[in-house]
């Protein structure tokens, strides 16, 4: 039987990209979000070229360019010695193809639904969802219900709710829950022009220290905008949810002080200033989910942070995208498509065999990234000068180690849609 819909939980930048890839296929699909409106919540986010070519690929990436910015690298600076010790490059346009870019994730939010509706879609919003059934005498179809009482049915249900996801937690694998990693990120934004003292990086910038790092980057295509984050080793407050994570960023007084007393022996001048000027800042905890998690059970499959959340390491939002490419790749290969697609395959899979085909295709990579970006949050925490000096001298080694795998990922030999299904 042709898969006849398709339901995604979660309108965030996975849920979203999934959509377009599925329109791309000729494939029915509702997107439900639980939110009673776009999300505006993050800061800037880092997009690979890879992420670039993804977004390329959904007719994104206009849009988008008018809004971010194109980043050629990440340099890493020493807050005390003012120096840069090691930089992460993305300008190699030969190989590449694209830069990368830093962009508000509201802006790259908005450019996605704008797309989508120009391709006559829309989210239904204030959708929470209450539980799955499946038939277990072996139907074709799942059955999703809403806590307003209302009912869908679905060939396919696609988790992309982040996080706390709640198709997880309800249905997929209910004991897998966010872990807090002991950091957190304290970000806001700020005009470019606020900053007097003379900027030392070109892009974006990561400064570190002994107590936690700064990262400052443009993130508007016109330079006019700054992002700040301030990532610190912060104990969990009592009440260790997230409203208990807001109660403590809501006051920012002491936040801004924690952040100026952290970082009071750095000689960078344009870094003081912004901690000091900064706008309103948002408290953010960096969570985790273990690896070897169950990403699907049955005809209900997840993708991006509701898989495999890993602390950030500037490819996060990339992988979210990247999964919703892979996706829609199986599933042009290895499903029954509408007819009217002519895509049906003599060696198409039934949903549930498919979902685990994606699956053992797609966990190698993330979770070698989870362990590379655990390493490095690790190495982040606060620790003694001895340590501070050997993570400054062996960064740059580490960059050189993994060029090559970058190079590869980044480069067109990386796009996901090559992968043998």
């Amino acid at each position: 039987m042709a898969l006849s819909n398709v339901v995604i939980i979660g309108a965030g930048i996975c849920g979203l990209s999934t959509a377009i890839s599925l329109h791309k296929l000729g494939v029915p699909f509702t997107i439900y979000e639980i939110r009673s409106e776009p999300s505006t919540i993050g800061g800037a986010v880092n997009l690979t070229p890879s992420a670039l070519r993804y977004l390329d690929a959904l007719d994104v990436l206009p849009e988008l360019e008018q809004k971010g910015y194109p980043v050629r690298s990440i340099e890493l600076f020493s807050i005390y010695t003012q120096k840069k010790f090691a930089e992460l490059s993305f300008d190699n346009m030969p190989r590449y193809g694209f830069r990368a870019m830093r962009v508000l994730r509201k802006d790259l939010l908005n450019s996605l639904l704008n797309r989508l509706e120009k391709l006559g879609s829309h989210v239904r919003y204030g959708m929470r969802m209450s539980s799955i059934n499946e038939d277990i005498q072996g139907g074709d179809t799942a059955k999703i219900r809403f806590e307003d009482g209302s009912v869908d049915r679905a060939g396919l249900i696609i988790g992309c709710d982040g996080i706390h996801s709640i198709v997880r937690t309800a249905y997929v694998q209910p004991s897998r829950k966010p872990i807090y990693t002991g950091l957190a990120a304290a970000y806001g934004l700020l005009p470019t022009s606020d900053i007097k003292s003379p900027i030392h990086f070109q892009d974006t910038s990561v400064n570190t220290s002994q107590s936690g790092s700064l990262i400052a980057s443009y993130c508007t295509a016109d330079k006019a905008s700054m992002y700040f984050t301030a990532l610190m080793q912060i104990e969990s407050p009592t009440d260790t949810s997230r409203q208990g994570w807001r109660v403590r960023g809501a006051d920012q007084e002491s936040l801004r002080s924690d952040i100026l007393a952290r970082f009071k022996d750095g000689g960078i001048p344009c870094l003081k200033e912004m901690a000091e000027k900064v706008g309103e800042l948002c408290l953010y905890p960096v969570n985790k989910l273990e690896p070897n998690g169950v990403w699907g059970k049955g005809r209900v499959v997840l993708l991006g942070d509701a898989a495999h959340a890993m602390p950030p390491q500037g490819e996060s939002t990339g992988f979210a995208i990247e999964d919703a490419i892979l996706f829609a790749h199986v599933l042009s290969k290895r499903a029954h498509l509408p007819v009217s697609d002519g895509a049906v395959t003599s060696d198409s899979l039934p949903i549930p065999d498919l979902i685990t085909h994606y699956i053992e295709l797609r966990r190698p990579k993330m979770e070698a990234a989870f362990k590379e970006a655990d390493f490095r949050w690790e190495t982040g925490k606060d620790g003694g000068w001895l340590a501070f000096k050997m993570k400054e001298l062996l960064t740059p080694w580490f960059l050189w180690w993994y060029r090559g795998k970058w190079e590869k990922e980044f480069g067109e030999e990386g796009d996901v849609r090559n992968t043998e299904v």
